[in-house]
């Protein structure tokens, strides 16, 4: 097993049991709702990512492929879900939040055509590093748009928040940088 898969299995299972141990402290609760998805979303990137690298055929390494990326476009809109819930602009936004979802999941239904993935090719230590269709040049700045524009609202509020709220705000924006380093660093 090669340390890219070993990663992408622990931070996975990590981020899982992160997200559940949050989720489960107060389901009810809208904020940890919505960090459970994003902790799903990102270990459903991550653990897929793992078997992609031990993929032995093209095939397995697409099925992989696509199954990862579906983990990049849930944590793409969960990070927007939960930045406006944190700054309780969630219900109020709710029509763009169903609008984002919708246009996420066709993105999501394009990975299974050769739209989005055309096939793969061998590059260093990646066997089977993926080809882009045309269609990644909607969704990569879609993806970006979501994420940046629950962001956005985050930073706004920023100036408004309470002492506790600042904090988290702050620690949304580390975990943004983490994962837009991370989503740019597989491309």
């Amino acid at each position: 097993m090669s340390v890219f898969a070993l990663s992408g299995f622990i931070n996975g299972i990590f981020t899982l049991i992160l997200g559940g141990f949050v989720f489960l402290k107060n389901p009810r609760s809208r904020i940890n709702q919505s960090f459970g998805f994003v902790c799903l979303g990102l270990a459903l990137w991550q653990i897929p990512y793992g078997f992609w690298q031990m993929a032995k055929t093209e095939i397995e390494a697409m099925f992989f492929l696509r199954l990862l990326m579906i983990g990049g476009a849930v944590a793409a809109y969960g990070f927007c879900w939960l930045n406006l819930e944190m700054v309780n602009l969630a219900r109020e936004k709710k029509k763009n939040l169903i609008i984002f979802a919708t246009i996420t999941l066709i993105c999501i239904f394009s990975y299974f055509s050769p739209y989005f993935i055309r096939g793969t090719i061998s590059v260093g230590d990646f066997p089977y590093w993926p080809l882009a269709g045309p269609a990644v040049y909607f969704i990569i700045p879609w993806y970006l748009f979501v994420t940046g524009y629950g962001f956005y609202y985050l930073i706004k509020s920023f100036g408004q928040a309470r002492v506790e709220q600042k904090q988290q705000i702050k620690y949304s924006l580390l975990a943004l940088i983490a994962l837009l380093l991370a989503g740019f660093n597989s491309m």
